[in-house]
């Protein structure tokens, strides 16, 4: 009967840690249930577009196109009576993101003589480089989107290190419950013991000893049991998931964050198994 109890306890833990959520989805859970970190988030988003943006601004190539100053005349003289001319200034210029800039003009004149054009280039090379009102927009958003950044990373951290404390009281109420399970199980031997063993009866001091012992640990049971709960739906609360036992990651990594962690063995679970197996012996 021993065998066969030890037996099903150690099928309960495998069982549990086979389909436990592992630690990370519990963390991602628990970043993803955290209003202020999405709203933070969402924030740092709109940062990134907003210095994107800002940077194709101030990147972009600048061309434009211009006529100049375009005039149509005719010859009053008789020989060319109401000859047409024609002329214009036009102009295309060409300018780098923080470099040189281009400008070819074109004059052209057209009258009665003939058609002439002097084209010509102007190169402008800037020997102090100051920033532009389109430099100086990349430089805030950049800041903004570093604090954006910060804040997230600052609220993760927070959000993980919430996430430890809440398993650090689920395991510490897991454990006590485990150890108080343990307890009771060796009042009621060894009151079985004692009644099969040692002849004791219900009303004689023995009995009543261990009978005390076995009520004290079943107590016990009871209030870890409670707290356990309790913990159990604070921790599904901080993540936003149904309270489960399938809450309870199978193993914590190990970080410094949580350097008071119980280890997996200490669930209460793995305790009865343990205490049973003791006890069988």
């Amino acid at each position: 009967m021993r065998t066969l109890l030890f037996i099903n306890c150690l099928i309960l833990t495998i069982s549990a840690n086979l389909f436990a959520i592992s630690y990370e989805e519990l963390l991602d859970a628990a970043r993803i249930a955290d209003p202020e970190l999405t709203s933070l988030t969402v924030a740092g988003q709109q940062a990134d577009t907003a210095w994107e943006r800002a940077v194709l601004v101030r990147d972009r190539i600048r061309l434009s196109l211009e006529s100049g100053n375009a005039q149509a005349t005719f010859s009053t003289r008789p020989e060319t009576l109401f000859a047409p001319g024609f002329s214009a200034t036009p102009s295309a210029a060409l300018e780098l993101p923080r470099g040189p800039g281009f400008k070819l003009e074109t004059p052209i004149t057209s009258t009665a003589e003939g058609t002439s054009f002097t084209p010509g280039l102007n190169i402008r090379l800037p020997l102090i480089s100051r920033p532009d009102s389109a430099e100086i927009t990349v430089r805030e958003q950049a800041l903004a989107r570093h604090n954006a950044a910060q804040a997230c990373r600052d609220r993760r951290i927070l959000v993980e290190k919430n996430l430890v404390e809440q398993l650090l009281a689920l395991f510490r109420a897991q454990a006590s419950t485990g150890e108080s399970r343990r307890k009771l199980l060796k009042a009621k031997v060894e009151l079985a013991r004692a009644v099969s063993v040692d002849g004791a009866f219900p009303g004689g001091k023995s009995y009543q000893e261990r009978d005390r012992a076995v009520r004290i640990a079943d107590r016990d049971v009871q209030r870890g049991e409670s707290l356990y709960r309790k913990q159990l739906a604070a921790l599904a609360l901080v993540v936003g998931l149904p309270e489960s036992a399938d809450l309870v990651p199978a193993q914590i990594p190990e970080t410094d964050l949580s350097p008071e962690l119980p280890s997996p063995a200490q669930c209460a679970a793995v305790a009865l198994a343990r205490a049973t197996r003791e006890l069988a012996g």
